[in-house]
């Protein structure tokens, strides 16, 4: 545009030059190069620049390469001291007699006299060949052939001795006691108040199955915690008149 000829040129311009910042060099520059430098060999890709010729005078010659012993010596021992030598015929020792044992009829003899090894019967209950043990299967009569079979078990003797004795200590009591202050209940009494606790448990029973499955309040808290003591202590009595046939009473 200002080669062209214009009006616009008549009057020179100054043209500001625009300078150019100066370009970044980084403070680490010289850091980062001696970091690298130990990792870098040279040559390593293109080579030497001037690469040696060799001289045609050290060509390879025959053998070269091949590995060259030492010179032959005179063995010797290092210490001097040498093997005895090798015995003669007529010194060496007697050979052992072969042993004339017959193992074929050892093992025969052997496999004779052990004994079998007897497996234990089983007993096959499906069709399918599902067996188990005949001892653990109840098929045999195991039990018969107990030494306690058909005798009385020793807890039930026992407990026919307790019950003797507490018999007797009551009988004994109650000849010692003198009449005038107790008074045995007779059966039917004992039958009429063991029958009206029974209904009386009965009663407490009914009324705690129609309680609520789900007890919230304090007074339905306070009826089921009443309810379960007297069912508790009906059974107690009911228990112990069950358990004693002989009662005394004390008179008023």
């Amino acid at each position: 545009m200002l080669s062209e000829e214009s009006i616009y040129n008549l009057i020179p311009q100054n043209i500001e030059k625009r300078h150019k910042p100066p370009r970044y060099i980084s403070q680490f520059k010289n850091q980062l190069w001696l970091e690298q430098q130990p990792n870098k060999t040279k040559m390593k890709t293109m080579g030497p620049m001037k690469v040696v010729i060799p001289s045609p005078k050290t060509y390879l010659r025959k053998h070269s390469q091949e590995p060259r012993l030492p010179e032959k010596k005179s063995f010797e021992y290092p210490d001097g001291h040498r093997l005895p030598p090798i015995p003669q015929r007529k010194n060496c020792p007697a050979i052992p007699k072969h042993d004339t044992k017959n193992f074929i009829k050892q093992n025969v003899m052997r496999a004779r006299s052990a004994k079998t090894t007897q497996l234990p019967p089983i007993a096959v209950d499906t069709v399918r060949g599902n067996c188990q043990l005949l001892e653990n299967s109840g098929l045999l009569p195991k039990f018969l052939k107990k030494k306690e079979y058909g005798k009385v078990p020793s807890y039930i003797l026992q407990k026919k001795a307790q019950i003797t004795r507490e018999e007797e200590a009551n009988r004994l009591m109650a000849k010692d006691q003198p009449q005038k202050h107790t008074e045995r209940l007779s059966s039917e009494d004992r039958d009429h108040i063991l029958q009206g606790l029974k209904q009386n448990r009965d009663k407490l029973y009914q009324q705690f199955i129609l309680l609520p499955l789900i007890i919230e309040t304090i007074s339905q808290k306070n009826r089921k915690s009443t309810l379960e003591q007297e069912l508790s202590r009906l059974e107690k009595d009911i228990m112990l008149i069950e358990t004693n046939p002989v009662i005394y009473i004390k008179r008023d």
